[in-house]
């Protein structure tokens, strides 16, 4: 396994969420491949990294997003998403895709409708 290095004070729910992510992940290579391979490791990595720079971004806009301007505000949202779509890239190259009842249970969510019209 590949070190990921930690995460800044404050912080520690970000390394929770990427252990879990790294579980996932490498269960869900291993159930596809059978084993992981030092190159899987590497892209597992790669993807973790991006992940934790991600939810990092995201902490440090949530929690100064008062006190920066719209430009840094920018900035942060973009590095949100640039690292999402490197994490995902990563994740391409481990040959793991969405499965169709995944994209069904993320589509599909009900919305409850109160039956009862407002008045």
């Amino acid at each position: 396994m590949l070190t990921l290095g930690s995460v800044p004070s404050g912080a520690s729910y970000v390394g929770k969420l990427l252990h879990r992510f790294r579980r996932d992940v490498e269960a869900a290579v291993l159930e596809r491949n059978g084993l992981l391979t030092l190159l899987d490791q590497a892209a597992i990595n790669t993807a973790l990294r991006w992940e934790r720079h991600a939810l990092l971004s995201q902490r440090w806009l949530c929690k100064h997003a008062e006190t920066m301007n719209h430009d840094q505000r920018l900035a942060y949202s973009r590095e949100i998403a640039r690292a999402s779509d490197h994490r995902d890239r990563a994740l391409r190259e481990l040959g793991l895709k969405p499965r169709e009842d995944d994209l069904t249970a993320l589509y599909s969510t009900a919305i409850p409708v109160d039956p009862t019209p407002d008045a």
